[in-house]
């Protein structure tokens, strides 16, 4: 039984070490004003192509990801939440429409 559990432990595993990451690509297109706390959410203000949706990223320090949203240029804000703004030390955008 210990042989069972530790094979399926290990080939569990081989998966998630092998697998690809997804990079993501930003657009140039997209101007981040600022980001600020709303009510304990992150609110961030934006500039895009008029009519555009954008999938954006807010990333840490480190860059890693920290959390995503999807946001309308013609709206021109975002939210993130339950994220602290100031832990963010960058936002990416990429257009999806």
């Amino acid at each position: 039984m210990k042989r069972l559990v530790l094979a399926c432990l290990v080939f569990g595993f081989s998966g998630a070490a092998t697998a690809d990451t997804i990079t993501f690509e930003a657009d140039g297109g997209v101007t981040i004003i600022r980001w600020y706390d709303t009510f304990g959410m992150t609110t961030a203000e934006f500039i895009g192509e008029p009519g555009a949706m954008y999938q954006c990223i807010a990333l840490g320090t480190d860059d890693r990801p920290l959390g995503t949203t999807v946001a309308m240029a013609d709206v021109g804000q975002m939210t993130y939440q339950d994220l602290d703004p100031d832990r963010i030390a960058r936002i990416s955008c990429r257009k999806t429409m």
